[in-house]
């Protein structure tokens, strides 16, 4: 996923649940696109979000590959 707006729901991708971020205690929740970067290496854009279960802040920033669109 490349560029995605602020306000999109995604979720982790499987592969990015099992092989990543298999010990993240929201690695099961839907996320919301809180704000993005361009990571300025070629890989892409860096994605933060909330989670929408807990409306919390997740720890951590996702590449758009790591994650999908609800």
């Amino acid at each position: 996923m490349e560029n995605l707006e602020l306000g999109t729901k995604v979720r982790l991708t499987e592969e990015a649940k099992e092989e990543t971020y298999s010990d993240m205690i929201w690695k099961d929740d839907d996320l919301i696109i809180i704000d993005k970067e361009n990571d300025n290496q070629g890989l892409g854009y860096i994605y933060s979000f909330n989670s929408i279960s807990s409306n919390s802040e997740v720890t951590c920033s996702l590449y758009g590959y790591e994650i999908e669109l609800i």
